[in-house]
């Protein structure tokens, strides 16, 4: 068998494409041009369709458009005030998410008419009071400036620890702590108690309180038909779900980038207001270098709160705001963001992945991010641009031709295996319907696993390369879910018309 013939070792999304090998781009191939490149690289006629060996991705490429200035370490929040009549079809208010990392929409709620009394925490306890809680308990932050370990030694690790209640119970716990502070009575308390609820858990139950989010314009609705979340073809709770943060005053969320690279929504319910702390995507690294140099890593579960001194010392700018009751704060993709309550009230928040060109960009930067680093992507980027692919759901030509790219690599790294396994000899198995599923993942790289599984005898599967460096691919049983005729006849669809510009 011809070594030209192997896939190549590190396969990614990003990859750059050689089209031009075969005189043809990205809009004018097609499958089956596609084949013949193929056919062309196992015989060492032509270069293959991507570049086998990409460089490790350059997170430059990423920054928002304009940076703020090194000196402007202390950038302030950008707001945008929607006035009375304003037309939620003119763009305006899309732009500005667009251009910034993070920004408060303010007046949003009022203009659209949208009852928030419906999220307070009275009533969804008398909505569903037995409702089970997830709960967090923190040491309690000596002031808003600093975080101190169980020695009450200045630190970036969080200490909190989970537990479970169920809705009343936690209610009931927060109005007893209003009463004692009515009363000037309030005990010295060394914890405090920062409560969780998925109210997508229990849709018919809250029914109406997750129509009434239906009011708001495009961006900002948790869920549509054409957005990434919902072309992932299933859900995962955590990226799914709309939540309601039940807080006291000093209660805190750990710094973190939404799952997935995607934006989120969190809208303060009043009376509660909230303090955000957050600094762009190009800044991650420093931070993650920062927290090395204590010995704490962040991502992988850790819970950090790191010093906004030290980051500016640092040279890393960090956005500092309040968010005050009805005020919406769209956090942007990839923005690295830590809140804490300044007064007790309640959030609701929920991730949006609309399908545009920055949302779909960090997308492709954290799956490429998390395949280097060994995790599993939460959002498994390759199924879901077939799922918009046979979708045709795009409606921007710059995505379109970033989807048909990835389209390209996909399509020809699965033709490079099937024709490994071709000429190699190797049997492949199509899976019955009821078999196939979601979200499958390589058990040893974690990558995310298209069309072909290859199951050992112990019943791990794998993708490709480590089937072959763990016994080699002939001692697997390969299965295939799709058909390869289903992806090439989906790719040779998805076209861009000119009347649809």
């Amino acid at each position: 068998m011809h070594r030209g013939n192997v896939p190549p070792p590190r396969f990614s999304l990003l990859s750059s494409l050689n089209l031009r090998a075969g005189k043809t781009t990205e809009l004018t191939v097609t499958a089956r041009k596609i084949k013949e490149i193929i056919d062309g690289r196992v015989d060492g006629s032509i270069t293959g369709v991507i570049d086998e060996a990409p460089a490790p991705i350059d997170l430059t490429y990423f920054r928002h458009p304009i940076p703020p200035s090194p000196l402007d370490l202390h950038p302030q929040v950008p707001v945008f005030e929607v006035r009375a009549g304003h037309d939620f079809g003119s763009g305006l208010i899309e732009e500005f998410c667009d251009r910034n990392p993070i920004c408060i929409i303010r007046g949003i709620t009022e203009e659209l008419g949208i009852d928030l009394n419906l999220f307070s925490h009275d009533r969804l306890a008398s909505v569903h009071p037995t409702m089970p809680l997830k709960v967090h308990v923190q040491q309690k932050p000596k002031d808003s400036e600093t975080n101190l370990d169980e020695e009450r030694i200045p630190t970036w690790e969080m200490l909190s620890q989970i537990t479970s209640s169920t809705l009343k119970e936690h209610v009931d716990y927060m109005e007893k702590l209003k009463r004692e502070e009515r009363r000037a009575k309030k005990k010295r308390e060394d914890t405090v108690r920062f409560g969780i609820a998925n109210l997508s858990e229990y849709e018919s139950v809250f029914d109406q309180q997750l129509t009434e989010l239906n009011k708001l314009s495009r961006l900002f609705k948790p869920s549509q038909e054409d957005d990434i979340l919902t072309l992932m073809g299933y859900v995962v709770p955590s990226l799914h779900g709309v939540y309601s943060f039940m807080k006291i005053c000093g209660v805190r969320t750990h710094a973190h980038e939404e799952e997935g690279g995607i934006p989120s929504i969190n809208i303060e319910v009043c009376p509660g207001c909230s303090e955000w702390l957050a600094c762009e995507l190009q800044y991650v690294t420093k931070v993650e270098e920062l927290a090395a140099r204590k010995g704490l890593t962040y991502g992988d579960g850790s819970s950090l709160w790191p010093d906004h001194k030290e980051l500016e010392a640092a040279g890393i700018p960090v956005y500092r705001f309040s968010q005050q009751p009805k005020d919406l704060v769209f956090t942007g993709a990839g923005t690295l963001h830590w809140v804490q309550g300044e007064a007790m009230g309640s959030n609701i928040a929920w991730n949006a992945g609309p399908l545009s060109f920055p949302v779909l960009k960090h997308c492709k930067w954290q799956y490429e991010r998390d395949r280097t680093q060994g995790r599993q992507s939460t959002i498994p980027l390759e199924k879901t641009v077939w799922n918009i692919g046979k979708s045709g759901v795009v409606k921007e030509e710059n995505v379109f031709y970033d989807v048909k790219g990835m389209l390209c690599r996909s399509l020809s790294h699965l033709m490079m295996q099937e024709r490994w396994m071709e000429d190699a000899g190797v049997d492949v198995e199509d899976m019955e319907e009821e078999e196939k599923t979601d979200g499958l993942n390589c058990d040893t790289c974690l990558i995310e696993l298209i069309n072909l599984v290859y199951v050992n005898q112990s019943g791990e599967e794998k993708c490709f390369h480590c089937a072959e460096t763990s016994g080699g691919v002939q001692a697997h049983t390969v299965r295939r879910q799709r058909p390869m005729e289903e992806f090439c006849s989906i790719f040779d669809g998805f076209v861009w018309m000119v009347e649809m510009e």
